[in-house]
This record gives C-alpha cells, structure tokens and sequence, in this order.
C-alpha cells in the first residue's frame, strides 16, 4: 500500500502534497496506536490465532474499500482499518516463534526479516505495474488483488497447528 498510496491519493481524489503527508501521518499515529493499545489485548483474550485473523480481515476489507471509495471522508475509516491490520503481522510473529525451539529462534527471526525485506522489494514493484497496467480502466484493481491475496493465506493458517488458536 505505501508505495502506491500517493498516486492513488493524487489519481482518484486528486491530493496535493500536503493532504498525502496528512494522511500519512494520521496512519502512522493510529498504527502505533493500534500497536500500543491493540495487539496485546487482543492477543491476549482471544490468541495469537484470531488476532492474525483480525488483522488479515481489517487489511482486506480495507484494501476493498479502498478500491470503492469516492470521497475524501470515506479515507478516514479505511486508515483505521488499514492500521488496525497491523495487528497480524505481530500475531503472526508471535505464532512462528512460539512454534519454534529455543535454539532455532535466531534462524525463524533472520527468515522472518529476509522474507520482510524481500517482499519489501517485491511488493512494491509488483503493485506499481499492477497498478499501471490496469488504472487506465479503473484504478482500484490493484485493491481487490491485494486482498485477494490475503485469501491465499486462508488454507495455511487453517492448517497451522499449535497454541495461539
């Protein structure tokens, strides 16, 4: 989403700078928000399991309403469900870890960080030509695809076992 937020911004609602920049930093501020208030809590009362699916699901209809919104205001809710969605990634962490033995946790946490960095060089570039490719005929196809992808997920994490369920 960060790499195609300001072109979005500027394609469908037509922001200038300064509105992409406050949008920015309203998702940076209800992330860690999220983060501090959220992640743990949630975690906690319902496990590591749930709060992943919390997460994907906050993503995912975010993503989807980003491929349907039409106004300005209709930007708010979507940041909140989209920095909501960072919830799963700490979830996520936390379930790998704890299927791990003590002495592999160095090895899971490089994984972790490799596959971070690669999908950090990946994602952008495949998102950008998905986007290019298809904005001509509407611009929020590179929304429905990414929260399609999280129904990818779906299957693994129905057949993951251990605790966090």
């Amino acid at each position: 989403p960060g790499s195609l937020w300001v072109i979005y911004g500027e394609d469908r609602f037509h922001w200038s700078a300064a509105a992409v920049g406050l949008s920015l930093a309203a998702f940076g501020a209800m992330h860690a928000l999220a983060q501090a208030f959220v992640t743990g809590p949630l975690a906690e009362r319902f496990g590591e399991r749930r709060a992943l699916l919390v997460g994907m699901a906050a993503d995912g209809t975010g993503f989807l309403l980003l491929a349907f919104a039409t106004r300005n205001w209709m930007m708010a809710p979507i940041l909140v469900l989209l920095a909501t969605g960072g919830v799963g990634m700490t979830a996520l962490q936390a379930m790998l870890s704890r299927s791990m033995p003590e002495d592999r946790q160095g090895a899971l946490q490089g994984i972790l960080t490799s596959l971070g960095n690669l999908s950090s060089v990946i994602g952008p570039l495949a998102f950008t030509a998905i986007y290019a490719a298809t904005a001509r005929a509407w611009n929020g196809w590179v929304w429905i695809i990414a929260a399609a992808l999280y129904l990818t997920c779906l299957p693994a994490l129905v057949r993951a076992n251990g605790e966090g369920r």
